[in-house]
């Protein structure tokens, strides 16, 4: 009989030890990650030689893995005139990045600055920005 019960008081203690636990363990992801631009505006006309301002805010509700961001036509592929791109990990939950970047020149009238940013478990966001360029 004395077994019985403690083998019972043992195994709600173990019932109401995981219980406790495990919600604040298994936290999910549940938002994708999102990209911010705040430099250039969209539609930016820019002039060969200029140096731009490039800046954005990276967040996700948990973490933030990579980046990736390029320059490239409007499907996202990269255009031979400027071929410009910069990648890293970030592994924090927000991310301002920013950089001077210089326009080329010869480059097509028309540009588009592309953001990728993907958080710790897969998910992705992409953005673009057109740049109107003239010489």
């Amino acid at each position: 009989m004395v077994m019985e019960i403690l083998r019972t008081k043992v195994v709600v203690a173990l019932f109401a030890s995981t219980t406790l636990i495990l919600p604040v363990s298994c936290t999910k992801d549940k938002e994708d990650p999102t990209i911010t631009v705040t430099s250039p505006p969209e539609a930016a006309l820019l002039h060969w030689g200029d140096i731009v301002l490039a800046e954005a805010t990276f967040s996700d509700d948990k973490k933030l893995l990579s980046y990736h961001i390029h320059t490239g036509d409007s499907l996202g592929d990269h255009i031979p005139e400027w071929d410009w791109e910069t990648e890293a990990d970030i592994h924090k939950g927000i991310y301002v990045w920013d950089e001077h970047i210089t326009v080329p020149d010869s480059v097509p009238d028309s540009v588009w600055l592309h953001f990728e940013v993907t958080d710790e478990v897969g998910k992705t966001a992409e953005s673009a920005v057109l740049l109107q360029i003239s010489e």
